[in-house]
């Protein structure tokens, strides 16, 4: 996974968090200990099953390259809504 560290916001999911539910955030030590510590306690429920932690990317980062391809298909509503704002000029930041 390519990531710009300047701008990386991770997340995370265990397989027992529903599928809607947002990703937990993941920007600090203390936040990746309490992940940990998560994994430990269902590691110590799971009986022999698997535990599975998902990573997740919380910045949608896409150039211009990709924007220009992704322009052929239906975008998601959030990405139309980041190019209307970048036709307007207008920063979420």
């Amino acid at each position: 996974m390519d990531l710009d560290l300047k701008v990386a916001e991770l997340g995370y999911k265990y397989h027992t968090d529903w599928a809607c539910d947002p990703p937990h955030q993941l920007s600090d030590s203390e936040q990746l200990s309490e992940a940990f510590e998560c994994g430990h306690q269902l590691m110590k429920w799971a009986c022999g099953r698997q535990v599975i932690l998902e990573i997740h990317n919380l910045v949608m980062s896409m150039n211009k390259a990709s924007l220009q391809n992704a322009a052929a298909t239906e975008l998601p509503v959030e990405v139309q809504y980041l190019l209307l704002l970048q036709r307007k000029g207008t920063s979420l930041l």
